[in-house]
């Protein structure tokens, strides 16, 4: 399961790599684009991928950016944070994060 969170973040990251080079500029999405692809090709699993995403900085400001003018996506983006993250400590709770 963690496995293919991974894999759906990395997809969103990669995907956020687009508005960021138009709205950004080129030196942040070579900032993502690099923080993404450097751990994947070194490890064969992305099992700490989500340490490396998490100081991507851009990636963050271009998503506020897209979801400031949606404010439905934005809530349901709120909403899917949350129950991840009621999964994630119950799983850790329990000791299902194997």
């Amino acid at each position: 399961m963690l496995f293919a969170l991974y894999a759906v973040l990395a997809v969103v990251f990669l995907a956020l790599c687009v508005p960021l080079w138009s709205r950004f500029g080129p030196h942040y999405a070579f900032f993502v684009l690099s923080g993404i692809v450097a751990p994947l090709a070194t490890f064969p699993t992305p099992a700490s991928l989500g340490r490396y995403l998490s100081v991507l900085f851009p990636a963050f400001l271009v998503a506020a950016d897209l979801l400031r003018r949606h404010p439905i996506a934005r809530q349901l983006v709120v909403l899917a944070s949350g129950a991840l993250l009621c999964l994630m400590a119950l799983l850790f709770v329990l000791g299902g994060m194997d």
